[in-house]
C-alpha cells in the first residue's frame, strides 16, 4: 500500500503543471474531492493497522507458556474470543472445547466486523465518482448557459464583422470554462476512486490473510468437540457433564479406530496366511508327487535286483548240479557277487525306509509350521472370552 501510494505521489508529481492548471478549474469542487481522496487513503491505513494489537494478542497467547503477559489493553476485534479464553482460565479445566458451530460463530462475529468497518471505504469510493459526475454536469450546465447567453448576444445589425468576431470570442471563454470545471472534475474523482479502490482491496486482503491465520490458531489451540442434541451450541465444555461425555465420546472414538486397524491388520494377516497356505498345499503336493516317483523308481530297481538274485541263484545252482568244470574260486567269486546283490537288495529297502521317515519328518515339521503360523493369527485378533476357550477345549 505504501508503495503504491508513494507511485502515486510521484505520478502526481511528473505531472504537477497540468494538474495544477485542472485543479484551477474548479478549487472548491476539486479540492473536495482532493479531501475525500486522503480521507479515504487514511481510512484505509488506520484499517490495516488496528490489525496489529489483534496480532500481537494472538502472539502474546502463543507465549503465554514462556511467561509472557497478555498486552494490558484487550483487543478490540477479538474482545469476544479474549473473553472467552478469559474465562476459561480462570475454571482452569484443561484445553478449552468449543463446538464447531460455536466456532464457526465466532469467526463469523469477526468476519462481520472487519466488513462493516470496510463499508465506509466503500463509501467514500462511491463518494469520489459522485463528485466526479457532479462536477461534470455543473460544468455542462455552466457550457450550456453560456452558449445560450453568447448566441443570445450576437447581433448582425451593426455590420462591422470584425466586432462580431470578438464578442463571439469573449462569448465562448464562459462555455470553455464549464468544459474545463466538468472534465477536470472527473478526471479527479475518477482517478480519486481507482485509488482508493485498489487501497480498499489491498485492506480487504489484509483482513482476509488476518482471518485465515486466525482461524488456523484457533483450530490449533481449540479442541473441538461435536455438537450435542438439544444441547448448547456454544458451551466451552467448562462443566462437569460436558466434559464428561466429551471424553467419553473421544475415547469410543479412539477405540473405534484401534478396533478398525485391528481388523486390518487381521485382515491383512489372514490374507499373508492364505497365500502361504496355498503355498504350501502346492508344495506338498509336488514333495508327494517327488516320493512317489523316488518310491517306484527304489521298487523297480529292487525288483531288477531279485530278479538278477533269482537268476544268480538258479546259475549257481545249475552249475553245482552240472559241474560244468568251475573251479572253487569261481565258485566262491560268484556267491560273493550273490551275496553282494542281497545286500544292496536290503541297502535298497533300508534307503526306502529311510526315505520314508524323512518324508515323514517334513510332512509333521510342515504341519508344526502350519500351527504355529495358525496360532500367531489368532493371536492377532481379539481373544474370546473364557467361557469360548472352555468349549472350544472340550470339543
Amino acid at each position: 500500500m505504501i508503495l503504491f501510494v508513494l507511485a502515486v505521489l510521484i505520478l502526481a508529481g511528473a505531472l504537477a503543471d497540468p494538474l495544477i492548471r485542472a485543479f484551477l478549474a474548479n478549487p472548491l469542487l476539486n479540492g473536495a474531492i482532493l479531501a475525500v481522496l486522503v480521507i479515504g487513503i487514511a481510512y484505509n491505513f488506520r484499517q490495516v493497522l488496528l490489525l496489529a494489537p489483534e496480532i500481537e494478542w494472538i502472539a502474546s497467547r502463543g507465549r503465554k507458556s514462556m511467561e509472557s503477559s497478555v498486552p494490558a489493553r484487550p483487543p478490540r476485534l477479538l474482545a469476544p474470543i479474549a473473553a472467552l479464553f478469559d474465562d476459561h482460565e480462570e475454571e482452569g479445566v484443561g484445553p478449552l472445547r468449543l463446538t464447531t458451530l460455536a466456532l464457526r460463530s465466532l469467526l463469523d462475529g469477526v468476519e462481520a466486523r472487519l466488513e462493516e468497518a470496510r463499508e465506509i471505504s466503500r463509501y467514500l469510493t462511491r463518494l469520489l465518482v459522485f463528485l466526479g459526475l457532479l462536477g461534470t454536469f455543473w460544468g455542462l450546465l455552466s457550457v450550456l448557459a453560456a452558449i445560450g447567453q453568447t448566441i443570445g448576444g450576437l447581433s448582425v445589425e451593426s455590420g462591422n464583422v470584425a466586432l462580431l468576431f470578438e464578442s463571439l470570442k469573449q462569448g465562448l471563454e464562459r462555455p470553455l470554462d464549464g468544459m474545463a470545471v466538468a472534465f477536470s472534475s472527473s478526471l479527479f474523482g475518477l482517478a480519486g476512486s481507482l485509488v482508493l479502490g485498489f487501497l480498499d482491496l489491498q485492506t480487504g486482503q489484509a483482513q482476509r490473510r488476518f482471518l485465515h491465520e486466525l482461524e488456523d490458531w484457533l483450530n490449533a489451540v481449540v479442541r473441538l468437540v461435536p455438537t450435542a442434541g438439544g444441547g448448547d451450541a456454544g458451551g466451552t465444555g467448562g462443566t462437569a457433564p460436558d466434559a464428561f461425555l466429551a471424553a467419553l465420546m473421544e475415547q469410543v472414538a479412539e477405540g473405534l479406530a484401534a478396533l478398525k486397524n485391528s481388523a486390518d491388520a487381521d485382515r491383512e494377516t489372514r490374507a499373508e496366511l492364505n497365500a502361504t497356505l496355498v503355498a504350501i498345499d502346492d508344495r506338498m503336493a509336488a514333495i508327494q508327487e517327488g516320493g512317489e516317483q523316488a518310491r517306484q523308481s527304489l521298487k523297480r530297481i529292487q525288483d531288477a535286483a531279485l530278479h538278477q538274485q533269482t537268476a544268480f541263484d538258479r546259475l549257481i545252482h545249475l552249475l553245482e548240479e552240472k559241474e560244468w568244470g568251475l573251479d572253487t574260486a569261481s565258485r566262491d567269486h560268484l556267491r560273493r557277487i550273490d551275496q553282494q546283490i542281497a545286500r544292496l537288495i536290503a541297502a535298497q529297502g533300508s534307503q526306502q525306509e529311510r526315505l520314508a521317515a524323512a518324508f515323514h519328518e517334513d510332512i509333521l515339521l510342515l504341519a508344526r509350521t502350519i500351527a504355529h503360523a495358525l496360532e500367531r493369527a489368532g493371536g492377532s485378533a481379539e481373544r474370546p472370552p473364557e467361557t469360548g476357550d472352555s468349549d472350544g477345549q472340550e470339543g
